[in-house]
């Protein structure tokens, strides 16, 4: 087991500032629009320029499915960066909430693949746990046909349990590295009795009243926690804690990858009218703008990069302007990242209005105050299911008409 010595930063960092290019590779949308692609090229153009490069993880968690297609591999990056195939690092954000059990699925994955990643997570980092997990699943499904879109990955809740700031349902990963398993199973055996049964009476869901057996069995098995253990301990023993972000300044690039989109960016601190069919992330620059706040001074050029889709996708539930059929825009598409689940449904589609991204993409705010040697730029994906006109600006700067091909402008 990593101990906290081993993984603090102070040792790992020099002053010297390597780093060339800082980008941020944001949704315009509500997600799915190909930012995986980008960072995959991003990494890959740093790679062949010789310079090291780092993938960040800035927010939401393992729910996001970011496709990446390299050298005939085919791979949806849900708790690493999209920069893994083709050799970066991963650097997972305190804003970013780990699930173990996903992390050791894909880990695992990834080794079958020869692509062994190289992770640092922040110390800072929240865990999301299965009782997250099931107390969003069950909420939904007792919502019937009135579902809020939800993925089914308890990012509500978990927030929800660390906002309730209960010592014993909210401890830190430092915290678990240092006092152990036999600590982490107690703390799972608090949120269990002390948050899960509770928060399923706030949501008028009682424990003879569970949805079906496959719940109650679960909340109460010591297999679970103990499975929970293991791929916690998993997950801390193939990756670096990391006190602050500082050490990014070692690479030479530096992609953040933003999960989710603009039209979905929420606030966690609130759940007002609406906020059910958006996520309780910043999908914008709020995050990547802290930590490069941190790390980089302002001789390190910035590159903020919105992608979307020629036409609209969404998930579940919600607005969306322009909503079509899938076949209005073009029969031929098809979506094998996006299939059918019980939670969301089907992936929806809408058309796009060009000119009101390129507005609502400049109305972004910058990282730096006065912006000083910050550019930004749009890439567009799927081109060649659905071709549009795109409005004379220089702000749209690549173009993509696959899952593994991005050119320039």
């Amino acid at each position: 087991m990593l101990s906290w010595e081993r993984s603090n930063p102070l040792h790992f960092c020099r002053e010297k500032i390597m780093t060339k290019q800082v980008r941020i590779v944001m949704g315009a949308n509500y997600g799915d629009e190909g930012k995986g692609l980008l960072v995959d090229y991003f990494v890959k153009s740093a790679l062949a320029m010789g310079e090291s490069c780092i993938v960040v993880c800035s927010n939401g968690g393992a729910q996001r499915g970011h496709t990446v297609v390299s050298d005939g591999i085919r791979h949806v990056f849900h708790h690493f960066g999209s920069g893994t195939l083709a050799g970066a690092a991963t650097y997972i954000d305190r804003h970013f909430l780990v699930n173990p059990i996903i992390f050791r699925e894909e880990y695992q994955q990834l080794e079958k693949l020869g692509k062994l990643p190289m992770v640092y997570i922040s110390s800072a980092c929240r865990f999301v746990t299965p009782f997250d997990c099931m107390i969003n699943q069950m909420l939904e499904e007792s919502r019937g046909s009135d579902r809020h879109g939800t993925c089914g990955h308890g990012i509500w809740e978990t927030i929800h349990r660390y906002h309730a700031q209960d010592d014993m349902c909210s401890t830190s990963l430092e915290e678990i590295l240092i006092y152990g398993p036999l600590f982490l199973k107690s703390v799972l055996r608090n949120i269990r009795d002390r948050f899960f049964f509770p928060r399923l009476a706030e949501y008028g869901i009682k424990n003879k009243e569970m949805p079906s057996a496959k719940y109650r069995e679960l909340a109460m098995s010591e297999g679970l926690i103990n499975h929970y253990v293991d791929d916690f301990f998993f997950m801390i023993n193939h990756c670096t804690l990391m006190g602050d972000p500082s050490f990014l300044r070692e690479f030479g690039h530096v992609v953040f990858e933003n999960g989710q989109g603009l039209l979905l960016d929420g606030d966690e601190e609130e759940r007002d009218d609406g906020m059910e069919y958006k996520t309780p992330s910043r999908t914008g620059i709020h995050y990547p703008q802290e930590t490069i706040m941190q790390s980089f001074g302002p001789e390190v050029p910035i590159e903020s990069c919105y992608v979307s889709r020629t036409y609209v996708t969404r998930h579940g539930a919600g607005e969306l302007a322009g909503e079509c059929g899938r076949h209005e825009l073009n029969p031929g598409i098809v979506d094998v990242t996006n299939t059918y689940n019980p939670f969301q449904g089907s992936l929806r589609y809408g058309h796009m209005d060009m000119q009101k991204l390129a507005e609502r993409i400049a109305s972004q705010p910058k990282v730096r105050e006065e912006a000083v040697n910050e550019s930004v730029s749009i890439a567009l994906t799927h081109v060649n299911e659905y071709p549009v006109a795109i409005p004379h600006s220089g702000i749209f700067r690549y173009m993509s008409d696959n899952e593994a091909v991005v050119w320039e402008v």
